[in-house]
Order: structure tokens, then sequence, then C-alpha cells
């Protein structure tokens, strides 16, 4: 799985954990987030150094300087490439349970959360 997936997914995943669902579906879904915890932290933590490398601070966004955007996209993408390394078990949920999630939502957690049931 890429970085890009993970930080794709946190706020449908995010979203899911607001679902009222069983004690048993919010914990694996707590235990998800446990184990993605540490990737997002590493994506923050170098997407900040590669921003603060490439931009300058206007009205608290960060603006491109004119000559680094190439450098900053690509760094930018090749940090978003990376291949991730940690135990992430699918959440099962029922097509029986009552979660409110968008089709958007649904792709975005592919290989994070699977519905199960009849089709």
């Amino acid at each position: 799985m890429k970085i890009i997936q993970v930080v794709n997914a946190l706020p449908s995943l995010q979203k899911l954990a607001g679902q009222e669902l069983s004690a048993k579906k919010l914990y694996k879904i707590s235990k998800l987030f446990g184990n993605l915890e540490s990737e997002i932290a590493f994506y923050n933590e170098q997407r900040s150094k590669i921003l603060a490398q490439y931009c300058d601070i206007v009205g608290n966004q960060y603006v491109p300087r004119a000559e680094c955007g190439e450098k900053l996209n690509a760094e930018l993408n090749e940090l978003l490439d990376i291949d991730i390394e940690c135990e992430i078990k699918e959440v099962v949920l029922s097509e029986d349970d009552d979660v409110k999630l968008s089709y958007n939502d649904l792709v975005a957690l592919q290989g994070l959360v699977r519905i199960e049931g009849e089709e």
C-alpha cells in the first residue's frame, strides 16, 4: 500500500469512526487507526519539511516560490509514492450495518474496509 492511499482514506476512515457501530467493529477501526498512525505522522512530518524548504508562508498559507514549483511537486509525489509496511487488517462491515458512506468513501477505503452481504 502507498502512503497516498492512507492520506486519501483518512477523511473517510474518520467519517466511518463517527458512525454508530457495534463496539467490536469500532474497536477494529480503532486498531486500524493505530496501525496507520505512525505512517500518517511520518507523512505529515516529511510534508512539512518539504513545504518549508520550497515555500514561503503568506497569511498562514504555504506559497511555493516560483523557481521551486517542479522540485516541490516532485518531492511531494515521491513522498506520496512510498510503499508503507504496516499490518493492516481489513475491517469487515455488513450490508446490514447502518453506515452512511458515499461512493467516494468506499473507493478511498479500498484495502482498509470491506462490505459483505448478499449480492
